[in-house]
């Protein structure tokens, strides 16, 4: 027996993540704002935008996270995910000069989509392996 009904937990978790969305927009407004007034560009607060929209991908993908701890089995991790996919959108996310090669880098769309996907795609490749029963091989 639930404890909630699972429409009520599905609400919660959209309100979470609208919650998590607007405060990493509040403080990326912050320190864009911060930015222009102080006339200095620091990639501290690109990073630090990048981490923000990472932990809110890693959030979108927290529903299958509950769902794979509460299975019994080994962890593992699907290591062909992270080289191909979540390395790549890394490394050309963190690498700020790539930004300069076209207007459509520019974009912050750009920026926050890959980040995203990042967070989301890092948090879904780590899966429970289920334990073969003694009585299972035999058969």
């Amino acid at each position: 027996m639930e404890r909630f009904p699972k429409p009520f937990l599905y609400i919660i978790y959209l309100i979470s993540l609208s919650l998590l969305f607007f405060l990493s927009m509040t403080i990326v407004n912050y320190l864009d704002e911060l930015q222009k007034n102080t006339f200095s560009y620091h990639y501290s607060y690109q990073f630090s935008e990048f981490v923000l929209f990472v932990l809110f991908g890693s959030a979108l993908g927290f529903e299958h996270w509950i769902n794979e701890i509460k299975k019994p089995g080994k962890w593992v991790i699907n290591k062909s995910k992270i080289i191909f996919l979540c390395l790549p959108i890394l490394l050309f996310s963190l690498i700020t000069p790539f930004k300069a090669l076209s207007p459509f880098l520019l974009n912050e769309a750009f920026s926050i989509v890959p980040a995203i996907v990042l967070g989301y795609s890092f948090i879904t490749s780590f899966k429970k392996k289920q334990l073969q029963s003694i009585a299972s091989v035999s058969k």
